[in-house]
Formats: structure tokens, sequence, C-alpha cells
């Protein structure tokens, strides 16, 4: 852990007293990071909520679930082929959050950001291994943090599609689910422990009104949630236990929640690190081609920042 912006004021005096050389040759030195604009630092400054499933990561699981063992509201009953009650899937993520530009505001530091990502799912248990869905996600975040307290504020695009494989096989038809927003989350950091909490507002959705819960609409939806991030290891810094839990709700499916939740064990090496976790949830779908369907699943999964 950094040492503190008031100890750092109290060490002052007595390192000029005791070393004057020193405190000579500091009055030289550049200002600190904080102060200058920094160009595509190397970590964003609002990290990723570690449990929710849409956002953004390099990672790669294997889950079994149950969300091809029941009738799917959002469209006309289709045929499962080689159905089963426990489906093992591969799941693939490819993207991230990328900083662009950050400087100083106010008492605190602002920063420009990107993101991109996309969260393809495959059936494991078929010789030809078809591609059940694919959903993609582009942003802008512009995020805030002074001291504990930090805030990110997103331009947001999602779009989302149905396997060819899984379509030509089954008879199911992708429903056309796709969305324009702004989403807000703000945080507060209390020791390992960061909980943060937030909504979204979709300006457009082009998703099919047949698909969304009758009387309802496409236009909020709500999170909360905690990271944790504890360096058990003293000796080993590198090594900590991770995890979270994620809690969605959206107008789109008559506001039934979702739960998502992951622990396990992270390695750090400089500003890259991989996590591996279990994972776990529970509600309305994460895959946004089947958002009516109740799912539950568990896996492992592995997720590298490079």
């Amino acid at each position: 852990m950094t040492m503190s912006k008031a100890t750092l004021l109290l060490a002052l005096p007595l390192a000029a007293a005791t070393f004057a050389p020193a405190a000579l040759l500091a009055q030289q030195a550049p200002a600190p990071a904080r102060s200058r604009v920094v160009w595509f630092p190397r970590e964003p400054l609002f990290p990723s909520p570690m449990a929710d499933p849409h956002e953004p990561r390099f990672a790669g699981a294997f889950i079994g679930t149950n969300i091809l063992s029941q009738d799917s509201p959002e469209r006309a009953p289709f045929t499962v082929n080689a159905p089963s009650e426990r489906e093992l899937m591969a799941v693939v993520n490819l993207g991230g959050s990328y900083a662009i530009v950050r400087g100083p505001k106010g008492k605190g530091t602002m920063e420009l950001g990107g993101q991109v990502g996309m969260d393809t799912r495959f059936r494991m248990k078929l010789p030809q291994k078809d591609m059940f869905s694919a959903d993609w996600m582009v942003a802008m975040p512009l995020s805030y943090a002074e001291g504990p307290w930090s805030i990110r504020g997103r331009a947001i695009h999602r779009s989302s599609h149905m396997g060819d494989q899984f379509e030509q096989a089954t008879g199911a038809h992708r429903i056309q689910l796709g969305n324009d927003g702004f989403d807000l989350l703000g945080a507060r950091e209390l020791g390992p422990v960061r909980v943060y909490a937030g909504g979204e507002w979709i300006t457009y959705s082009e998703t099919d009104d047949t698909a969304i819960a009758p009387g309802h609409g496409d236009r909020w939806q709500t999170q909360a949630g905690f990271d944790a991030d504890w360096h058990a290891w003293r000796q080993q810094p590198r090594w900590s236990l991770v995890g979270g839990v994620d809690w969605q709700s959206a107008e789109r499916t008559a506001w039934k929640p979702s739960l998502a939740a992951e622990a396990g064990v992270r390695y750090a090496h400089g500003p890259r690190s991989a996590r591996l976790v279990v994972r776990a949830f529970n509600g309305v779908s994460e895959a946004y081609q089947f958002f009516r369907t109740r799912e539950t699943f568990y896996g492992l999964e592995l997720v590298v920042t490079p």
C-alpha cells in the first residue's frame, strides 16, 4: 500500500532537516505524477467491478449451466439438439479497459478511456462445439478519483448475436437486441474492499417489443456490489485473495434481479496480473439473447491483465 499524502507531508520536514542535500535536490525534482497530464497510463483509474459478467476483460472459463433445460420466454419454442439438464459451455471474453489520458482536476484526478469487449459462449458437449451466443460492447468512460472515492460515467453501446450453428440446428430465432445509453457508477474504498452502486439510462433500444416483459420498456437498469483484494501472503505481496459480488436489475426483465459472484486468487507482476476464480451466477441470464430466461451456472475462470 502506498504512503498516504498526509504521512508524506509529515515526513518531509524531518527529511529536510536531516538530509539537507537531498532536500535541495528534491526541490529540482519533477512534480508528482498527479500534477501532470499522463498519456496512456498502464491501468485504468476506475477498475472494472470484478464480478460483473458484462465488464470487458481478457478471460476464458468453463461453466455448467441450466439455460437450455427450460423454455425461453423471449421467443417461440425451439428444439434443443442433444438437450442436457446441465450444459457444459466454454466462455471466451476478449477485450478490456484502456486509459487514454489522465490529469489533475481540482483535488483529484480525471481520466478519459475506452472499452471494448466480446463475450462468446460455445456448447462443449457437441462434437462441432456450436457457438451459442456472442455479445459485444464498446464504451467511452470518463472517471474521477479523489482519496477513497471514485466515479465512472460511460457512453456505451451494446449488441447481441446468436450463434449461426445454434440457430440452424435448433430453429431458434435471433432477437434484435441492442441499445445505446449512459451509465454511472460511484465507488468507495474501505481498506481492501470497494463498494459501488449506480445505474444506466438507455437512450435508444432496438430490442423487439415482443421479447420485453409485458408492460415494461427498456430504459433503466440498476447495479450494486463490492470487490475485495486482500494481500493474505505478507511475504509474497504479489499474491492476494480476491472476490466480489455484483447485483443487477433491469426494466426490460420486469426488474427481475441477477446475482453474480466470484472468489479466488490473484498474482501480480508489475502492472500485469492474472486471477483464477470460481464464478457463480443466478438470475435472468447474462447472455443477452436469453435475457428473460432464468439461469444458474457455476464455473472456473482465468482472467489475465496483459
